[in-house]
């Protein structure tokens, strides 16, 4: 199997494990069909620890049992596309903290990766929220939640320090704004401008 080809089939395990994320436990229909190998692979990309195949354990009594070696070795194969500086920040920037399952000698640079990549995340999710802070201001009068803590949008001075009754704007909010647009391309990738990559294992 080519590299373009064993990547690729990690992406779609993983993209199948984090569509079944909503389903908080397996079947007994889905223990017993199962592709554990596939598993495994989803589970290492995703840096989840050896202790983690307990879960399919408990889920599946009364079903078949899962099959610990085939998981074991997807894991393994899944942690060479988590355990590099690019699988820790694309963690990150889903909001999932360093697992820590990496050999050691490379940790501080994958920790510095993910931390890149939450540093996004929250920045994005930030964003998200004075965007729709910002937009209810078209809507109307009402509580608004800005830097300063609540206030109100059509309250005495609201035309002359948040802008008029509708006008949608908040010099405040448009200003954080601006500031973590900008800001966020530095983080948007890894490596940031001026940094250098490392290898995984």
């Amino acid at each position: 199997m080519t590299r373009a080809l064993a990547l690729l089939s990690i992406g779609l395990a993983l993209a199948a494990a984090l569509a079944g994320c909503a389903s908080a436990t397996l079947s007994a229909d889905e223990c017993r069909a199962a592709d554990w190998r596939a598993k495994g692979v989803a589970d290492g990309a995703l840096g989840r620890p050896s202790a983690y195949f307990s879960r399919y354990v408990e889920e599946c009594q009364g079903a078949n049992a899962p099959d610990r070696t085939a998981w074991s070795a997807g894991r393994k194969e899944g942690l060479f596309t988590y355990c590099t500086p690019t699988g820790t920040y694309d963690a990150g920037r889903e909001g999932l903290n360093y697992s820590g399952v990496c050999p050691v000698p490379v940790d501080p640079v994958l920790l510095e990766a993910n931390n890149h990549g939450l540093t996004w995340n929250r920045m994005r999710a930030r964003i998200a929220e004075l965007e729709r802070l910002d937009s209810g201001f078209a809507r109307g009068c009402g509580t608004g939640v800005g830097i300063g803590g609540s206030f109100n949008r059509c309250g005495p001075g609201s035309g002359a320090y948040f802008g008029a009754p509708g006008s949608g704007w908040d010099p405040r909010v448009q200003a954080e704004l601006r500031e973590l647009r900008r800001e966020i391309a530095h983080y948007a990738s890894w490596p940031p401008p001026g940094v250098g990559t490392a290898k995984g294992f």
